[in-house]
Formats: C-alpha cells, sequence, structure tokens
C-alpha cells in the first residue's frame, strides 16, 4: 500500500503524478486526519490564559467571525498545547484546521502539521515578483476555502513577504479584501 510505481521499473520513463492527484492526496490528507478522544478532551486541560485565548478562537470560528491573532509567549509555556487544543476541538467537528509552521521541526510537532511553504505553495525564493502557485479551480483551493482555523506555529521566524503571500493567496481564494481572506 502506498507504493511508487517507479520502483518496480515496468517502463524506462519515470511516471509523475500531476498536479490534480498532488491536490486530491493533499486534501485527503487533511480530511482523514484522526481525532483521538484524549485530544479533544485537551481543552479542559488549559490553564487560565490558555482558556481564555480558546475561547475566544473557538467563538470566533463558530460564529464565522474574521480574525488574526498573534499567540507569543516564551518556549515552554503551552503554546503547542493551546494548538492542539484548537486543532482537536475543530476537527472533531468536522471541520478542515490547517496546522503549518514555519519549520518542519515545528510542523512535525503538531498533528497533521506541514511547513507553510508545503501547505500554502510559497515559495522558497519569495521576492516581490513570486505569488502562491494554487490555481483557483484546484482540489487545494477548495480545501483552503473550506478550513474553518489556520494555525501557523512560529510565524516570527518567517520573511514577512511569506505572510504578505499567504495574504494575498486567501485574499484571491476567497474573493475578498479582508486580512487573509477573512480566515482565522
Amino acid at each position: 500500500m502506498g507504493g511508487d510505481i517507479n520502483e518496480y521499473q515496468l517502463i524506462p520513463e519515470t511516471i509523475r503524478p500531476s498536479v490534480a492527484a498532488k491536490d486530491a492526496k493533499e486534501v485527503r490528507f487533511e480530511r482523514t486526519i484522526t481525532v483521538t478522544n484524549k485530544n479533544i478532551l485537551l481543552h479542559k486541560k488549559l490553564n487560565k490564559d490558555q482558556l481564555r485565548a480558546y475561547n475566544i478562537i473557538i467563538e470566533r470560528i463558530f460564529s464565522n467571525k474574521a480574525g488574526a491573532f498573534f499567540i507569543d509567549r516564551p518556549g515552554r509555556i503551552g503554546k503547542t498545547f493551546l494548538y492542539r487544543a484548537l486543532l482537536a476541538t475543530v476537527r472533531s467537528k468536522g471541520y478542515i484546521a490547517l496546522a503549518t509552521a514555519t519549520s518542519g521541526v515545528a510542523a512535525s510537532i503538531l498533528p497533521g502539521g506541514r511547513t507553510a511553504h508545503s501547505c500554502f505553495q510559497i515559495p522558497i525564493n519569495t521576492d516581490d515578483n513570486v505569488t502562491c502557485n494554487i490555481s483557483k479551480q484546484s482540489s487545494l483551493a477548495c480545501l483552503i476555502q473550506d478550513t474553518k482555523l489556520i494555525i501557523w506555529d512560529e510565524v516570527s521566524m518567517a520573511k514577512k513577504r511569506m505572510i504578505e503571500l499567504l495574504d494575498l493567496l486567501l485574499k484571491d481564494l476567497m474573493d475578498s479584501t479582508i486580512l487573509f481572506g477573512g480566515k482565522l
């Protein structure tokens, strides 16, 4: 299961999946993330400050209000724990929540986490002439449009241009002029 056809060397050429097939794989990945009962109950273990942030964000999500939140605390304070609680709550209700991070190490700690570069097709070279390479008609665009929550861990370590590119992408995909296309 999940092998690569090119491993069998049946034909001399390498078979590459289409963009649509790659998008479909990413959509399937996001829609099949398992949320355990243990993770669903994480919100009950939040401290006072975490719970305050959790309640504000969850209220925004389920009332379909836009917003951008910056969680800034020193390391080992519980930001990842808060993110895990938010992801579990949103996903347990059947909604899409994208877990991204600036670095691969940080992404690996989040359930279903990926780098922001990977998730949003942000080019490595982020000069003024580039954009995220996601077509509005792609399944990945539909996934992002359906997303209720985007978490970007370690966003303060990202280049300013990466955040600007995400803002432009979300505005385009959501046909909106609101910050981040109105995504939370």
